[in-house]
């Protein structure tokens, strides 16, 4: 990336809110360096965002120690780092075969040390409590075809006695990436939407969302249950509308009748409305008292896959 591109990628985080960016680097890139001294600089210019750094540890192997401590004391003490209790935040994805050099690590560079060792669960992690600082799941999307529950959150939270807990948030993922052998998807539909409910409900003192290119799906390798993708991606059109009004979202698909969430509390709403066999453009719209208030269309429902295959990405559109 430019240094433009880190630039407008910060600029547009703000807008929605984001208040850092985590950095995952892998130890095979030759471009960490160069890519870190722009994500920092460009922070830096802009203002009021942070970054941290977190270790990717499976997709290029393990990080050796010397390398963790030289990155980290490079960046620590720059503007844009981090710090959370008085001191730079540094993570992990994964590495928990590397779990033993993290003591080091914490005295030679005095980092906060919040690791994802998800493969762990909360059993394992409390067998590390003494060389962590808190720990962040990836666990962040249901199994199956349920809906999140906050089940595994909670025993996070009891597991780390106290010390903070990363909540993972996560929208949509599907990924089909052959280099990588991955062609995988999770339900996503309402998650963003709950998940953050479940925020709100648990207070953990940091949240990350995740990025949708990772490892998980319906693999049973990876603790999921094997299911067709049409049995975990609901055919239906999701909405959330903010309000400062009692309004009306009407939905329609193509040329069929419009259905309709009652958005009767100022604040958000949210919904969802099946296809019902309905192709077309998608468009919706927020009424009141029988004036439209703001519209957006999406692309067409159809049964017409390119190339015959099915693309289970989802797509998302908004209108303010």
């Amino acid at each position: 990336m430019t240094p433009d591109q880190w630039e407008l990628d910060i600029i547009e985080a703000q807008k929605a809110h984001i208040d850092g960016f985590a950095l995952n680097i892998a130890p095979q890139d030759h471009h960490t360096d160069r890519a870190l001294q722009a994500a920092y600089d460009a922070a830096e210019k802009i203002g009021n965002f942070s970054l941290f750094i977190s270790f990717d540890y499976l997709s290029g192997g393990p990080w050796p120690a010397d390398r963790v401590i030289t990155i980290v004391n490079s960046y620590k003490n720059r503007k844009a780092q981090f710090h959370y209790e008085e001191k730079p935040l540094v993570s992990t994805f994964e590495g928990v075969g590397n779990a033993g050099d993290w003591p080091n690590i914490k005295a030679a560079t005095g980092c906060l040390f919040i690791p994802c060792w998800t493969s762990m669960g909360p059993a394992g992690i409390r067998n590390v409590l003494n060389d962590i600082d808190g720990a962040f799941s990836w666990d962040a999307w249901p199994v199956g075809a349920e809906d999140k529950k906050v089940t595994n959150d909670l025993e996070w939270m009891k597991a780390l006695s106290g010390k903070p807990y990363m909540m993972p948030v996560a929208p949509w993922f599907y990924t089909n990436l052959p280099r990588w052998g991955k062609n995988w998807l999770w339900r996503g539909d309402d998650l963003w939407h709950y998940r953050w409910k479940q925020v709100i409900e648990l207070q953990p003192p940091l949240v990350q969302s995740g990025s949708a290119d990772g490892t998980t799906g319906n693999n049973p390798g990876i603790g999921q249950p094997e299911m067709k993708p049409h049995e975990l991606s609901q055919d239906k059109v999701f909405v959330s509308a903010f309000v400062t009004e009692p309004s009306e979202v009407h939905v329609q698909i193509g040329p069929g009748p419009h259905s309709v969430l009652d958005a009767a509390a100022p604040g958000l709403n949210h919904g969802s409305f099946s296809f019902k066999g309905q192709t077309g453009p998608v468009r919706i719209s927020i009424v009141r008292g029988n004036r439209e208030i703001v519209a957006t269309t999406g692309p067409a429902i159809t049964e017409q896959c390119a190339g015959g295959v099915v693309d289970w990405n989802a797509y998302v559109g908004s209108s303010s």
